[in-house]
């Protein structure tokens, strides 16, 4: 049981804290003087004072040991799961520092299966869950975070709910100077008390530019930035504003208007993540389209978009290299929209990948092959 605890944590290949990793290391080769102290993550243990989400245990019918689960309000339906952090209690409240990332072990309809994390870690005692996920609502797709309490005996019999409440919404926008809205942005969101990436967590702005976001306490200042910038422009962009004041603006500092080309992605497993490294679209040698981010997070659903941007006068040539990491690049006709990317995991993928690692050592083992379908 452990070993396939084990496999499907690897053949998941979440690498959100390795890229929360990168993401620090970005920000302080390019702008260090805005680092807060660490101690400051390391001894504030309840700094954060959360509004937890109410989890009940699972009864009946409903029974699922070993899993959280979500139930939402009338007309949503969960996505996926962005993020899930398993924290340690410390003195009563949650450690960010002492917790596991646990969004591999999801399955299709967004529960976190984790009897193999339970068989393998044998913990005990109460934990709190540290989520983002991805909820469809009759007003549209919305990112929703927060915290959970989970009580171990509960989890291990019957199984957990958590619901995750719609509080606080507010509107997260990327654009350009002119202000076009730029499709496809990383944003990251975390807590700007603490050092720049200690409980960062993403989301990525949708057809209008926008993400709507629920769940951020309103009296708490948080950081929202772009920390691979977007596109050509890969300087990170960052502001800073309450959880509920609406609209936070990142503006970047391209201009002119911007298409973006959107194909679909089958990753291995629901909790799979992947790095887009790059995009080898040139005319006359000069580039002419760019990976809109450089991360395809998880939760988004059976099929992930994968999205090339450039400015709409200028036309893509017929073929196009995509580079992800280790896989094998692959050569597509960009203007052809039903092309669908097919990501295979490897049974010999490395146990090792289950350390947090920077995106260049995830990188470094081979995983699997990469294909294409229509």
């Amino acid at each position: 049981m452990r070993t396939s605890f084990l496999f499907v944590a690897v053949a998941a290949l979440t690498c959100a804290a390795a890229f929360a990793y990168w993401v620090s290391q970005r920000w302080r080769a390019t702008d260090g003087a805005r680092q807060a102290p660490v101690a400051a993550q390391l001894e504030v243990r309840d700094a954060l004072a959360p509004d937890y989400s109410p989890s009940i245990a699972l009864q009946g019918a409903d029974a699922r040991p070993g899993y959280v689960t979500w139930r939402l309000g009338p007309g949503e339906v969960i996505t996926g799961v962005a993020s899930a952090r398993l924290c340690a209690a410390v003195e009563g409240v949650p450690s960010y520092a002492d917790g596991e990332h646990v969004v591999a072990v999801q399955e299709r309809d967004g529960s976190l299966r984790l009897g193999n994390w339970l068989d393998a870690r044998q913990p005990r005692g109460m934990r709190f869950l540290f989520y983002a996920i991805w909820v469809d609502t009759p007003a549209g797709r919305e990112w929703r975070t927060g915290w959970a309490r989970i009580d171990l005996v509960e989890l291990t019999v019957s199984g957990v709910a958590v619901l995750p409440e719609r509080r606080n919404v507010a509107t997260v926008r990327v654009q350009t100077r002119d202000g076009h809205p730029l499709v496809s942005a990383l944003i990251a969101i975390d807590d700007a008390n603490f050092e720049s990436g200690s409980f960062q967590q993403y989301a990525f702005s949708d057809e209008r530019g926008e993400v709507r976001v629920s769940g951020l306490e309103p009296d708490r200042w948080f950081r929202f930035s772009l920390p691979a910038g977007v596109g050509p422009a890969t300087s990170p962009v960052e502001t800073t504003a309450p959880g509920g004041r609406p609209p936070v603006t990142l503006v970047v500092p391209i201009s002119g208007a911007w298409t973006t080309t959107s194909y679909r992605a089958v990753l291995p497993l629901p909790g799979s993540s992947l790095m887009f490294e790059s995009v080898e679209a040139n005319r006359g040698g000069v580039p002419v389209a760019w990976p809109a981010t450089p991360f395809i997070g998880p939760g988004q659903g059976p099929f992930t978009p994968v999205h090339l941007m450039h400015l709409a006068d200028v036309d893509l040539p017929e073929r196009v290299t995509l580079r992800f990491g280790s896989f094998d690049p692959m050569v597509i006709d960009p203007r052809d929209a039903d092309h669908v990317l097919v990501f295979r995991v490897s049974p010999a993928a490395p146990e090792a990948a289950l350390s947090e690692r920077s995106p260049a050592e995830w990188a470094s083992g081979k995983v699997g092959p990469v294909s294409s379908e229509r």
